[in-house]
């Protein structure tokens, strides 16, 4: 069934196998030999694709649920043997710079070193990626919420505020303070449409009723940086998902502070796992007692000075 349901997710053997790390001629044996045992084909395969077919689509949820299940049972035996195990499968579509993920699972790795974690970066957006954690898809989500859907549970764990993110020699580079009036019409690097942080600068501009272009998304907000010092356009960004960049310049926005959020998300309809309730604890203790952030330094340029 974890054969099954790697393919059922990746819509590839290739890809199964390798989340798998399997041969690729094995987890085609494995589905295989599950389909002999149920009777019926579950998936519909062509020389160019894999899809579900309708009995692959009725096993799914069965297939997800008879795996949780059999992961409590693990969790049974760990909760006598104090050993965590499993794979911790992460979601990651927000900035998240604003918290220092590496250092979290990292600290989380030094408690529990037989877990495997899997972090994934993915395009599906937030809604995408609440819907697989409802699914049992995924484990963990780290988003930037909009929306409180009641198939997820959210847990908020950081807050940054926004600033717009020019090129060196931009027009607006000598002002202290930005407003979004003065970015009327102008282009803009973004995320994807259904993530998080775009619907939230959305929101804003439409609220201002000022007008703008964003002339190229990109899904991994730590590159943006780069696109904005090429002209590609301006950024509203939480500082903290810049990175240390050179040829850039961050201001303040004029008029009420933009915060984006991170929220750790997980499914509401599901128990967590040994392993990720151990994790979610992690992200807690973060919650309560953010690290410093000393020695960061702000995107600015020493050529262009605030008027």
């Amino acid at each position: 069934m974890e054969a099954f349901l790697a393919v059922a997710e990746e819509l590839s053997f290739t890809r199964a196998a390798q989340r798998l790390h399997q041969v690729q001629s094995g987890v085609s044996a494995t589905v295989r030999a599950l389909e002999r045992d149920l009777g019926a084909e579950l998936f519909v395969r062509s020389s160019r694709s894999v899809e579900l077919s309708e009995a692959g689509s009725a096993f799914l949820p069965a297939a997800r649920d008879a795996l949780a299940a059999a992961q409590a049972a693990r969790d049974a035996v760990t909760g006598a043997t104090g050993e965590l195990g499993g794979t911790v499968r992460i979601a990651i579509a927000t900035a998240t710079d604003i918290v220092a993920l590496p250092r979290l699972l990292g600290t989380f790795h030094r408690a529990h070193p037989g877990v495997t974690l899997a972090v994934v970066s993915t395009t599906r957006g937030d809604e995408g990626v609440m819907a697989a954690l409802a699914e049992g898809e995924l484990d963990v989500g780290l988003l930037t919420p909009t929306t409180r859907p009641s198939t997820v549970t959210i847990h908020e764990i950081a807050r940054a505020p926004v600033s717009v993110v020019l090129p060196v020699g931009h027009p607006l580079c000598g002002r202290a303070r930005i407003s979004l009036a003065q970015l009327a019409d102008a282009d803009f690097v973004d995320l994807p449409a259904g993530y998080g942080g775009r619907i939230i600068n959305d929101a804003a501009f439409s609220a201002a009723a000022v007008r703008r272009r964003v002339a190229l998304e990109v899904v991994d907000l730590r590159s943006a940086s780069a696109y904005v010092r090429e002209g590609l356009g301006v950024g509203l960004f939480p500082v903290t998902g810049i990175g240390e960049e050179t040829g850039l310049v961050a201001r303040r926005l004029l008029g009420p502070a933009l915060h984006w959020p991170v929220a750790v998300v997980t499914g509401a309809e599901r128990v967590p796992k040994a392993a990720t309730r151990a994790l979610l604890e992690v992200f807690a203790r973060e919650a309560r007692h953010p690290a410093p952030r000393s020695g960061r330094r702000r995107v600015t340029s020493k050529a262009v000075r605030p008027s």
